[in-house]
């Protein structure tokens, strides 16, 4: 293992400040394990090694100060979703307009202005919707516990960027789940912000009144640190929790509602012990069901998301990806009337959440009732990406933590998710740092021994070397 790679981003920033860890070695170090290790996963896309240098030399000079940002030497990558001044944002798409971006997105800016260092861009689901495909610019990602397997969707690239050992610090996009599945496939932590709590100024959007950003790193404690900044408040620190949580279990969402693996019950009744021994309430509390949240989370989704491409798909519908382009027709006959229902029904789903959230702290149940499946096995995916228990959120929006709790017997993350209050995101980290504290099954900022997994998994997976480069060239020809 990598002792500079394995770090969690409190550690390396501490590390940082204190003049322990040059800030251009530890950026080096980076670059090297994506170089060598990152044929097998795919997780970046573009690699700003340049900037990435010039940045951490610059910050070199500033070791010691007595106060410095609260990122101060982290690097962190980025989903590429999300502009970054003078790079194309390819969406991983070749319908992309092949764009050069004149500024930063806010969530990116704000990383950098409190010290982090912009390290790249990670790569996702086509548009954060279709995928993974086979037929797009790029492979899709494969998770380091297995690379014969999904790291999720879409933020792929983001999660298994983390788990892989190439950054502390990424930032994801979630519409209809898309940070908290791919934390929980490669067993690290992410947050669904309150909607709109985040600026997702700079971001293609997917659904826009759905569309949130948000951090995923290797700790909950990590994700308090990357929230404070992403939120415009550096200095704050995410409080204690005075005394254990009361949690209400939605079992039914993903018991009765859905048909759950052994390994995801199993695992989530031993953490539920687990915190009744540290003194949290659990008791049984009913919402809507999957059925219904699921209804008008897909339905406003693919509505907003083929308005977004209508003309797009309409002038070039080859150079989307099969997935994407057959969802995006979807929505094509979706009508006005279905789509005005569904938002009435929003307001309905976002009662229920609230009306379970009374006389407690927080909403608990797995991220998914399936664990991760093989990347390639069209109908094991399909069964995984319909056990989702993720769009509720999406649909009401509530925030959501996910954070690992254990692996599977097939050795895949497996996790829960903490549901909070409206615009309580930071009462949310602390509920989830307690949890994560108190939880056995699972060391915070665990990742997989890649040279073990590569031993026991030679040539499981498929698919061409990456074409990313050390330098900002080449993106336009894999988009042409």
């Amino acid at each position: 293992m990598n002792d500079l790679a394995d770090l969690t981003l409190s550690k390396a920033r501490q590390l940082l400040a204190s003049g322990d860890l040059c800030p251009v070695e530890y950026i080096e170090t980076l670059l090297s394990r994506i170089d060598a290790q990152d044929g097998a996963y795919h997780a970046v896309l573009e690699v700003a090694a340049d900037t990435a240098l010039s940045t951490a030399k610059s910050l070199k000079k500033q070791q010691g100060h007595k106060y410095l940002p609260s990122l101060f030497g982290v690097p962190f990558l980025i989903k590429d979703i999300m502009d970054v001044k003078g790079s194309i944002t390819t969406c991983q798409s070749r319908a992309s307009d092949g764009r050069v971006a004149d500024k930063n997105a806010i969530c990116v800016q704000r990383l950098i202005d409190c010290g982090g260092i912009y390290l790249g861009k990670t790569s996702l689901d086509e548009f954060a919707l279709g995928g993974p495909d086979f037929d797009e610019p790029w492979p899709p990602a494969r998770n380091p516990w297995n690379p014969a397997y999904t790291p999720g969707s879409s933020s792929s690239g983001s999660g298994a960027a983390l788990a892989a050992g190439f950054a502390p610090l990424a930032l994801g996009t979630d519409t209809g789940g898309s940070i908290r599945s791919p934390a929980m496939m490669n067993g690290v932590v992410g947050l669904k912000p309150t909607f709109d709590r985040l600026s997702t100024k700079g971001l293609f959007p997917l659904a826009p009144s759905m569309d949130t950003v948000g951090p995923m790193a290797r700790t909950v404690e990590d994700i308090g640190i990357a929230f404070s900044c992403l939120a415009g408040n550096p200095t704050e620190v995410i409080p204690n929790l005075g005394k254990a949580p009361k949690f209400a279990r939605l079992d039914h969402l993903w018991r009765e509602d859905l048909i759950a693996d052994n390994d995801v019950v199993l695992l989530f009744e031993k953490a539920m012990i687990e915190l009744a021994q540290a003194g949290s309430v659990l008791t049984q509390k009913r919402t809507s069901s999957t059925q219904t949240f699921n209804e008008v989370g897909w339905l406003t989704l693919f509505a907003e998301a083929h308005h977004i491409h209508k003309k797009r798909l309409a002038r070039n519908p080859e150079r989307f990806a099969n997935t994407l382009r057959g969802l995006l027709l979807q929505g094509a006959h979706i009508s006005v009337g279905e789509y005005i229902h569904a938002q009435h029904q929003r307001g309905k789903l976002t009662k229920s959440i609230d009306a379970a959230l009374n006389g407690v702290d927080a909403l608990i149940l797995p991220v998914s009732a399936l664990p991760p499946c093989p990347l390639e096995d069209k109908s094991a995916m399909a069964d995984l990406a319909a056990a989702s228990v993720r769009i509720m959120c999406n649909v009401t929006g509530h925030p959501a933590l996910a954070l690992p709790i254990g692996l599977s017997s097939k050795g895949l993350p497996i996790g829960i998710q903490i549901i909070g209050r409206k615009h309580e995101d930071e009462r949310l980290i602390a509920i989830g740092s307690w949890v994560q504290k108190k939880l056995k099954g699972w060391v915070p900022g665990r990742t997989p021994d890649v040279a073990a997994v590569n031993q026991r998994h030679p040539g499981t997976y498929s698919g061409t070397p990456t074409t990313k480069t050390f330098v900002k060239k080449g993106l336009s020809g894999q988009l042409a």
